[in-house]
């Protein structure tokens, strides 16, 4: 059994997420070169090392993922119910302004703050009519992005945490 061989045979039945195997990879040919360097032939390294499987169970013994904590499930559950109620809430706000926007003036949050009339005797006429936007959609928005980086975070300390 070569060098390659060996790595790919522990690595592949330590059954570890690839983050650590990359790690154990490199840390294996560089134990492969030190003995090398000490004139060790690769059949002397493995036999030294002892059976794939057996270094494959104690890599998986060492570096298993430790299971979550309570506090981290909660954080992770809670992080998800509010993902979920933020983004029922933009469903809403867009189907409200999309449905019912047309017929009661979408965005405006006020009374008329102008009217505008252009136009004249012989010509066409036009009538403008402006006020300010209403305050709720952005803070709506900026509560489901929050909510969104949040549950990103929790996502990706819950994806490296070992």
């Amino acid at each position: 059994m070569s060098e390659k061989e060996y790595i790919r045979a522990v690595l592949h039945r330590s059954r570890l997420p690839r983050s650590v195997r990359r790690r154990l990879r490199a840390d294996l040919e560089s134990d492969f070169a030190a003995r090398r360097a000490k004139g060790q032939s690769d059949a002397e390294i493995i036999a030294a090392m002892g059976p794939a499987d057996q270094l494959a169970a104690g890599f998986a013994e060492e570096f298993a993922p430790r299971p979550r904590s309570g506090r981290e499930t909660a954080a992770l559950a809670g992080a998800a119910v509010f993902g979920v109620l933020l983004l029922i809430g933009l469903v809403w706000f867009v189907a409200e302004q999309l449905i019912l926007g047309g017929l009661f003036g979408g965005l405006t949050g006020g009374p008329v703050g102008g009217v505008g009339v252009i136009g004249g005797v012989d010509g066409p006429t036009v009538v403008l009519v402006s006020s300010e936007p209403a305050l709720w959609p952005w803070i709506l928005f900026l509560l489901l992005a929050a909510g969104l980086a949040v549950c990103l975070l929790l996502y990706r300390r819950w994806r490296n945490r070992d």
